[in-house]
This record gives C-alpha cells, structure tokens and sequence, in this order.
C-alpha cells in the first residue's frame, strides 16, 4: 500500500484501488506492457521496445543519457528470451 492524494492505495488482483475500491491505476509491469503491445497489439518488436526505452527517456529529457546503447550512458539491460520473457538482467553492467 502507498499514499496518494491523501488516499490510501493498495494492489487487489492486478489493480490500484482506494479504500472505497474505487479504481485508482494499473498494476501492469514494464515487461508486462511490452508483452501485451507485441502479443495482443502486433504492434513491431522495436516500437513495443521503443515505447519501453527510448520514447520515456525522449519525453523525460533524459535522451542523452539513459534509452540507447551508447558509450556513455546508462544501460541497465533486460534479455529477453523469444517469448518475451526476462531471461537475464544487468544493472551497471554487472548480472543480478
């Protein structure tokens, strides 16, 4: 559970709610909403990774450090198996 707006809310079966139990967000994951947009959406792979990477760190103006593999910038990495499922991951470029 967690404060927000001065309410209380908690996880219930994959949802944020209210004390009431009123809807208050989405529990989804990142690794979650990459699967749904490139399972349920057909949406590419590379717009559904995009959309996990790239286009936050864009819209955060922090392109020029996080969101690409380049020299410089912080990649922490999650492999992904050919079902879309994390099959590794590595944080400042040492394995978790």
């Amino acid at each position: 559970t967690f404060e927000l707006y001065g309410e209380t809310i908690e996880e219930r079966d994959g949802r944020l709610v209210n004390s009431q139990g009123n809807l208050a967000g989405s529990a989804i994951s990142l690794l979650d909403a990459v699967q749904y947009c490139i399972n349920e959406m057909q949406l590419p792979s590379e717009q559904a990774l995009a959309m996990a990477s790239r286009v936050p760190a864009a819209y955060m103006k922090w392109d020029d450090q996080f969101g690409a593999f380049k020299p410089g910038y912080t990649s922490d990495i999650c492999w992904l198996d050919d079902d879309w499922n994390c099959a590794g991951a590595w944080r400042a470029g040492q394995k978790l």
